[in-house]
């Protein structure tokens, strides 16, 4: 519903209208609104009235003390995100954050396996919660996870400067200096993002919006020091040391509260490859060599998650087949 509103009212404000940009802003708030009190209708009505739940005290009171920090969670997981953009605005010019907007569209790629993946975790988590294989179901869960992202990481910083351009077009072919380093953002955030699905799932949201403030926090300062110097590169350090910063003190809580297992040493070991290999792609005009290298020491770091999630691929893709042929018989 809220994405019919928003696509109908941009075609109005922007196609007849001719609103231009503010028609397109105005368009997405009245879509999201609309939407959104669409759905309260719609619930208000399918429970006969939501406002009288017949909900005791203490269970309404830690409703209200579960949703609290998630609103703070969100707040600052959207300043980690967004509020690079205006302090580049503020002390650069105005190619300088288009590059780095640009700069986006390739760590983007990666952060499509978060999508994905995250539209079903957080749940996924809570139903498997209080299992008698809780502890080993998400230990399996946090190595093939982050295995997927060191993998993919490695992979794209390697092709960085060959997608650049191709994607890119002139000065804006420069936005491969910042792609490399909000990869590894991407990394970070994504495990971090793992790490709050366990949260959800043992009612802990306090150390998830604190972890976050912390990172955005980080993020602030960082931003305010390197952005100055270092430009849209500075931004993309910034933002890459907010999410190991909330990863690093998610992982401290997740520790705390289960039997988590990963393999730290190993992972740390596959992190300092990526930022060697960042490095390098920055420092180095012989670059394709070390790239080989980081992707070799990372396919043997996790050749047993890699041998697993291909047989798995393989496993979907037969039956898929299978029972498309059964369908057609």
């Amino acid at each position: 519903m809220i994405s019919f509103c928003t696509l109908s009212l941009s075609a109005v404000a922007v196609g007849y209208f001719r609103a231009g940009i503010v028609g397109y802003l105005l368009a997405l708030v009245i879509g999201q609104t609309v939407g959104n009190v669409f759905g309260i209708v719609k619930i208000y009505r399918a429970s006969n009235g939501f406002f009288e739940t017949g909900l005791d005290k203490e269970t309404k009171h830690s409703i209200v003390v579960y949703s609290i920090p998630l609103v703070f969670n969100g707040l600052s997981w959207w300043i980690n995100g967004s509020l690079d953009r205006y302090i580049l605005n503020y002390y650069c010019n105005a190619s300088e954050l288009g590059i780095y907007a640009i700069a986006s569209k390739i760590p983007n790629i990666l952060s499509v396996v978060l999508t994905i993946f995250a539209q079903s975790w957080v749940l996924l988590s809570i139903k498997e919660y209080g299992k008698n294989d809780t502890d080993e179901f998400y230990t399996r869960a946090y190595k093939y996870y982050n295995a997927v992202l060191i993998i993919g990481a490695v992979v794209l910083i390697a092709i960085n400067k060959t997608l650049s351009k191709l994607l890119f077009v002139n000065e804006f072919y420069e936005a491969w200096r910042s792609s490399s380093i909000l990869i590894i953002s991407v990394v970070f955030s994504g495990i971090a993002g793992f790490l709050s699905g366990i949260f959800g799932a043992i009612k802990d949201n306090k150390a998830l919006a604190i972890t976050t403030v912390g990172g955005a926090i980080v993020n602030t300062v960082l931003n305010f020091v390197l952005i100055p110097k270092y430009g849209g590169v500075g931004a993309g350090i910034a933002t890459a040391v907010s999410f190991i910063f909330i990863w690093a003190f998610r992982l401290k809580y997740a520790l705390k509260a289960m039997d988590l297992r990963p393999k730290l040493f190993t992972d740390v070991i596959a992190y300092l490859v990526l930022a060697v290999e960042v490095v390098v792609e920055h420092v180095s005009k012989i670059v394709i060599p070390i790239h080989i290298v980081c992707i070799v020491v990372i396919a043997g770091l996790y050749y047993r998650e890699l041998f697993d999630i291909i047989m798995i691929l393989l496993k979907m893709i037969k039956t898929y087949i299978n029972k498309h042929r059964i369908i057609r018989k």
